[in-house]
Formats: structure tokens, sequence, C-alpha cells
């Protein structure tokens, strides 16, 4: 019995001297690291501490796998307690040997690495990045080590790190100067570890619209009206009773040349940089046409011009949800027998789940469609009012629609919608600039019959041509040739 208790202690004894171990024989040095602890478990790329006596400056931990293979930790430091450092992130999970080098090798015991966990959640992005503007990311984790990079989403994955500091809602990082306009993956990079937040978001610098203006030219070909000028105004006093006042005023209306400027709008900003009012004209002359205001997410729109009475819309809401409008309230002015009666009506507005356009506007109490929007491959056609015949073409992200623009200015779209579009509440704009209208002349021997835009260096429409052969007026057969213009005055918005 002695015998066998005598064994059991030499087994003990042996047991605890070979932890640590350079696996030879017992004429080698004995391990110079005393009362270490190793950690059982560790997480790759996060850190790892191995505490003990006897570790020297030069002392370097590696992480053997089963095959024998040893790779050095990360951003080792020695201290008075051990030694700190980082499980790399290039390793796989499962068991392995930490092996401490100073003066030899030695095995000090297994540890099991585990895959690491996200140390953010609830991440939002926005749609788009402005890169004038500070990224604001929305989530829970982000700390002072959150580290923030811009990736291109091309092959080539060049990085750019923007300053990234954590706020009570996310983390807020500044993007530097000189960031191309493209498409970006936005990366978090957390011990050493890379986790994807966003892919293929679109970046463009951002302007704020601050006016439209609008002028037409026109000229009429009557050579194909027996009698010419005179037989047409003959025929328009008898298509109005003759009435020769009102004949002329049609005329006057429909046929006289040169160019007037139909329409010409004023966007003003607060200081918080929000809308304040849509002004008809500018300087001395400009008069409030809408103004706004805001509760929350509820925009409210005040119609100045109908303050007497007048029919039309009188005023107009919208609840916006991630910058769009959910839904609307219009109040329509009716004169019925004589008097002007309010009819307001409740809207709720459709998006596509892929693009993010507006696709239409329908009543809350029915569900049919009060407006629809139609889209082809991204651009808005208008039931095929516009034609993109060059794909390359693209509209810059955060511009203005400019299809959607020309049908909103030449009054094709009620105000709350044409509004929605100038001020980039009804979601992503056409991908690509419209090239032609569906009254257009595009023929070999007149290609300049179709709608040009002219665009500055970061990609927005700052003017669009429009010139095409009109339709046959009232049915008199009169070729009327016209010509629009209509110009987008943008400012750059740092900050705002």
């Amino acid at each position: 019995m002695r015998k066998l208790w005598l064994m059991l202690l030499i087994g003990c004894t042996a047991g605890a001297f070979t932890a640590c171990s350079d696996g030879d024989d017992d004429q080698k040095p004995s391990c110079p690291i005393t009362e270490y602890t190793v950690p059982s478990t560790a997480e790759i790329g996060g850190f790892y501490t191995v505490t003990g006596k006897g570790f020297e400056a030069s002392a370097q931990l590696f992480l053997r796998n089963a095959s024998g293979t040893e790779t050095a930790a990360a951003d080792q430091t020695v201290t008075a307690t051990g030694i700190e450092c980082t499980v790399p992130s290039t390793l796989t999970a499962g068991v392995y040997t930490v092996v401490v080098k100073q003066n030899g090798s030695w095995d000090l015991g297994p540890v099991r690495l585990e895959a690491a966990q996200n140390p953010v959640s609830s991440v939002v992005l926005p749609a788009a990045i402005k890169l004038n503007k500070t990224l604001e990311i929305a989530g829970n984790g982000f700390t002072s080590a959150s580290r923030i990079f811009l990736e291109t989403a091309d092959a080539a994955k060049t990085r750019t790190e923007l300053t990234a500091v954590p706020s009570s809602t996310g983390i807020s990082c500044t993007i530097p100067d000189g960031v191309a306009a493209g498409t970006y993956n936005v990366i978090l990079k957390h011990n050493n570890i890379d986790w994807t937040l966003g892919e293929n978001i679109p970046a463009a610098v951002y302007k704020r619209l601050t006016g439209i203006s609008y002028a037409m030219s026109q000229t009429c070909d009557f050579s194909t009206v027996e009698g010419g000028v005179e037989a047409v105004k003959a025929i328009l006093l008898e298509m109005v009773g003759n009435d020769q006042e009102m004949a002329d005023m049609y005329f006057e209306m429909l046929f006289s040349e040169g160019t007037n400027v139909v329409s010409q709008l004023s966007l003003k900003y607060g200081s918080d940089n929000r809308v304040t009012a849509v002004q008809q004209g500018e300087g001395a002359d400009a008069a409030d046409w809408y103004t706004f205001s805001f509760d929350g997410d509820k925009v409210s729109a005040l119609n100045k011009m109908y303050e007497d009475g007048e029919s039309g819309i009188r005023a107009f809401s919208w609840v916006l949800n991630g910058g769009k409008v959910e839904s609307s309230n219009v109040d329509f002015m009716r004169t019925v027998s004589g008097e002007v009666v309010s009819r307001p009506a409740d809207f709720t507005w459709t998006y596509d789940a892929v693009n993010g356009q507006c696709t239409g506007v329908v009543y809350q109490s029915t569900g049919s469609n009060y407006v629809s929007f139609d889209f082809e491959n991204g651009n808005y056609t208008a039931g095929g009012m516009f034609e993109y015949g060059d794909a390359g073409k693209k509209n810059n992200i955060f511009g203005v629609d400019v299809a959607k623009a020309i049908a909103g200015v030449t009054t094709s779209l009620d105000d709350d919608h044409a509004l929605a579009c100038f001020l980039g509440y009804d979601g992503k704009a056409s991908l690509n600039l419209p090239t032609a209208t569906m009254f257009d002349a595009m023929s070999e021997d007149d290609p300049a019959k179709a709608v040009t835009c002219t665009q500055d260096g970061e990609g927005y429409v700052t003017a669009a041509k429009w010139g095409g052969v009109g339709m046959d007026m009232m049915g008199i057969g009169v070729k009327v040739t016209s010509e629009t213009i209509f110009e987008f005055r943008l400012i750059s918005q740092n900050g705002c």
C-alpha cells in the first residue's frame, strides 16, 4: 500500500512540472514562467491575457494548432503581471496550445478559440451618403475603439478611414475632402476584425435646390391652312361665338411668338436648413406660394395664393418616414353651386421595394389610385411621355428628377407631388436623364429636337432644354414648334 501511494505521488509531481514543458527530457532547463494562468477560451480578434511570473521583455506568445502550425499573437505587450495580446483574426475556431518562447519554447496549456461576435447591433445607415456632410450611423455598441472605413465597391476595395466619434445614438463620421462620388461599402474595424455594416451604398456631394426657371419660345407655321393667319382667326372667332375680344385672346395665347417666362420658383430655407417657403419669382417681386412648418416627422404647407378662397389646393401635409412621404392629407378647394368648399382627402404613398422610387398615391378611404408614377428600368416615363435613349446619361443621386420636374412645372403634377419631387421627399429620382419626349421629332434630319441636359462637375443638372414639335392646336392643323428651357439652381450645402 505504501508503494502504491509513493507511485501516485511521483505521478502527480511529474504532471505539475510538465504543464510548462519544452517537450524534451529532464536534462533541459525548466520553464521560466511560474504561477501562470491560461484562460480556457478566447475570441478570435479579441484581447487575450496570460498572467504569471517570470515573463521577460523578449517573451513571445504563439498559438499552435492541431497540425503543429504556430501563429504569433498580435499586439503583444509584456507587463509586470503577464503578457497581453490580441488573437489574430486570421485564425479559425478550434483548440490551440498557448506557447511562450523565452530562452526556449514552452507549452503553457490549451485554449479554445471561438468566432467573434459583431460588437454592434441595430445598425441603420442612410440610403445614400452625402460626401460633404457628417455620416451618421445609428446603432448600439460603438466605442472609441471603433474605426469606420468607406471601401470602394469594386475589385480594388480601396479604403478611406473616417474620423469617427461615438454618440448617444450611434457614431458620427466625418468624411475627408477628396472622396470621389461612387458606390461604397461601410466597414467597421473593431479589435482588428472587419465587419461590413452596409454594401453598395451610393455617395455624392450634396447640393440643395434653390430655384427653377422655365421659359418657352414658340414659332407657328400657318402654311398648311388655306387662307393663312386670317383663316385661323376666322375659325377661332366662330368657335367662341363671334366674341372678337375672346377670339383675339385665344389667338394671342395659342399662337403668339416670342419668349415668355412661364414659371419661376425660388425655394427658401431657414437656419435649420429646412424649407420655409416656395416663392414665385425672385427678389423684390417674389411672393410666397407655399409656406412650410414642421412638427417632428409632419410637414405642413399652406398655399398663400388661395387665401381668398380660390379653387385649388388650399393646404397639404406630409408624414415622413425615413425622409420619404409615407402619407399625406390634401385640402382641396372646390366651387360647388357658386360656393367654395373644402374637400380634404387622406392618401398613402407607395414605393418600389427595389429602387425606392414613388410608384403612386392612393386614397386611404378606398385604396383606389389617385395618381400613378410609371417607371421603366428605374426611370420615370409618365405613361410613355419621356424616353431614355442614352443609358450613360446618369442622374446625380441627390439631383432633381428632370422628367418629374418638367411634369411638375408644366402643371402635369399636383402641387404636393411636384414639391415633394423638388425637395427630395418622394424617394429616389430617376437613375438616368431623359433624352426625348413623345412630342419630339426624333429623326436623323433633326436630332436636336430632344431633351438635353447640362451637368456640372459633380453630376447635377443645372439646365434642361426641351425642343420639339407641338401638337395641332384646336383641330386647326397649325404646326407649332416650341423650345422650352428649364434652369435648376443649386447650392452646395456643407453641414446642412
